[in-house]
């Protein structure tokens, strides 16, 4: 199993702990430090960009979670994800990938919420676009550092015709992990698309 964006490495070491081999991929090498610290017997951890991923077999099955999928902010860096996904997984290989849609953006991510985590005092500044699907997350904290994120909304009609091009085709798609089926309207899209044979 390939797990793309995998942040410090908790659902790579879930999956092994059920007895998978899995490889874990994140552009952080503070992430993938973290990930190799946890790092249990079935696991292997790099640093890549998701969207230029490369390895040298390929995989049965390919996930992206926890919105890793929104940090791909221009329909070029979507593209070249799901080629490099066609390229990674077995024939009838799986993707499974779940998104942010506009719909969350706009109901949700608005404003400054203070926060504290591990005692560490931080406002947590949210801002969208809906004009360009563009969504930012400042993290300010008290000493003056500052952590920015920025991530892009998707819907699955921007993704099907990236996903098709590079030989896969969706086979579910769902408004997050109810089971209720995706909607344009849908606040999360967990997607799962299969490899031709």
């Amino acid at each position: 199993m390939l797990d793309l964006g995998c942040g410090t490495g908790l659902l790579a070491a879930a999956l092994a702990d059920l007895g998978h081999q899995v490889v874990g991929l994140d552009a952080s090498p503070e992430m993938i430090a973290v990930a190799r610290q946890r790092a249990t017997p079935g696991t292997t951890f790099a640093v890549q960009d998701m969207a230029e991923a490369t390895w040298e077999h390929p995989f049965e099955l390919a996930t992206c979670t926890f919105d890793a999928f929104n940090y791909l902010l221009t329909p070029a860096r979507v593209s070249s994800f799901f080629r490099r996904l066609g390229g990674l997984l077995v024939p009838r290989g799986l993707l499974v990938f779940d998104a942010n849609t506009a719909h969350l953006y706009a109901a949700h991510h608005h404003g400054t919420h203070h926060r504290e985590v591990g005692g560490q005092r931080f406002d947590q500044v949210c801002a969208f676009d809906p004009a360009t699907g563009l969504a930012s997350t400042d993290f300010r904290f008290e000493d003056g550092a500052v952590e920015r994120h920025r991530q892009r909304a998707w819907g699955l009609s921007e993704l099907r015709g990236p996903l098709e091009a590079a030989g896969l085709t969706v086979v579910a798609a769902l408004s997050g992990t109810s089971g209720e089926p995706y909607r344009e309207d849908s606040e999360r899209l967990l997607c799962v698309a299969r490899k031709a044979a």
